[in-house]
């Protein structure tokens, strides 16, 4: 479903990766994308938010990217947990990232929300937690995960904040991408873009710790 509720913007959910750092070393990334973008016949893109692992991500859907936008939106961290009481019958917008890649993603009803997060108590490595409009018992459970940072609270949605605009991540039509010199414009531009926001976050941290 492209459109998480009336307010949301439509996003491309959900979505099919493929871990080009998997691919064979002697094919070029063109020989890699081509057959994907045969197959699927779907709007695609290209992101770089991990440099060792970008991935070619598919959708039947056209819009922003869920699971991309929010690890953008929250610097790129490399474990996250979102949660968004979506506000109609228990429904809760799970997004999980392990490892710079996307895990899960996924609404998953209220009562089943524990299942999901529960072997994550055990994790090795701690996560970077947002909880959006969720009830106290789920804030409550989602403090038990490791977390390097306070777990942040937003009463107001997270989702419908994400306008699109020209620095979301979005998915392209595969027909303006059928030529390699598209595909590969395509590549050096997501590759440009990741390095613009990466650069342009640091220098606002750097900016924010010398004015204390």
């Amino acid at each position: 479903m492209p459109q998480l509720n009336d307010n949301s913007p439509h996003f491309a959910y959900p979505a099919h990766r493929v871990s080009l750092a998997k691919s064979q070393r002697s094919q070029s990334w063109l020989t890699t994308i081509t057959p994907y973008a045969k197959l699927y016949r779907q709007p695609l893109t290209l992101d770089w938010s991990s440099w060792r692992h970008p991935m070619l991500i598919f959708s039947r859907h056209q819009g922003m990217l869920l699971a991309e936008n929010l690890k953008k939106r929250f610097h790129f961290p490399r474990d996250m947990i979102f949660c968004e009481d979506l506000g109609y019958q228990k429904q809760v917008m799970l997004v999980i990232i392990r490892r710079h890649q996307v895990y899960l993603e996924a609404k998953v009803h209220e009562i089943h929300l524990k299942d999901e997060l529960l072997p994550l108590i055990q994790s090795q490595h701690p996560f970077t937690i947002i909880a959006s409009r969720v009830s106290p018992a789920i804030s409550e459970f989602l403090a038990k995960i490791p977390h390097h940072k306070p777990i942040k609270v937003e009463h107001q949605s997270i989702l419908n904040s994400l306008s699109p605009n020209r620095h979301s991540i979005q998915l392209k039509p595969w027909r303006a991408l059928q030529d390699s010199y598209s595909i590969i414009a395509h590549s050096i531009g997501s590759f440009l873009q990741t390095l613009h926001t990466r650069l342009w976050m640091r220098i606002k941290l750097m900016n924010g710790a010398t004015s204390l």
